[in-house]
């Protein structure tokens, strides 16, 4: 997946392009420690409550397929 959002988050961020970089590879570092966090939660609690830590996550992914991307027509 991240081969087709690294273009499309990047694509006219000018001066800006390195911060969002950075952005994306702590996305991508996010992903690397939330996984062992919910398992970890879910062995603790359960599955159902173990889901709130991805919530703001998920959260954000929406507001970026509805808002944060806008595809410009030539």
């Amino acid at each position: 997946m991240w081969p087709a959002i690294w273009p499309l988050a990047i694509d006219k961020t000018g001066s800006k392009t390195p911060v969002v970089s950075a952005l994306l590879i702590m996305g991508i570092i996010g992903g690397a420690i939330m996984s062992p966090t919910f398992g970890w939660l879910a062995d603790q609690w359960n599955m159902h409550q173990a889901y709130w830590l991805l919530f703001p996550s998920y959260i954000f992914i929406l507001f970026y397929a509805t808002n944060g991307y806008k595809i410009q027509k030539n």
